[in-house]
């Protein structure tokens, strides 16, 4: 878990992963973003809450997660492994 603004925490599990990576944070709506280690945006969505996302089409190695709420940005480093 990681603190955000306020007292919310986001949940991103499992790590490893091989097939999907649940998102939660704590009773809000949020957007997310996952990039390779260029920079490059793979994909993108949008959440209420508990979210599962495929990742079964990325390769093996490290992602950048992001996760935008309320114009603030929280970035944690995803090892996804197939």
């Amino acid at each position: 878990m990681y603190n955000i603004a306020g007292n919310e925490e986001i949940s991103i599990y499992p790590n490893p992963a091989n097939q999907e990576v649940y998102s939660r944070l704590t009773d809000n709506e949020f957007a997310y973003s996952v990039f390779n280690i260029l920079g490059e945006k793979l994909m993108e969505g949008y959440s209420n809450g508990t979210h599962s996302i495929n990742v079964s089409n990325l390769s093996a190695g490290m992602y950048v997660f992001e996760i935008q709420q309320d114009h603030k940005i929280i970035r944690q480093k995803q090892l996804i492994i197939h």
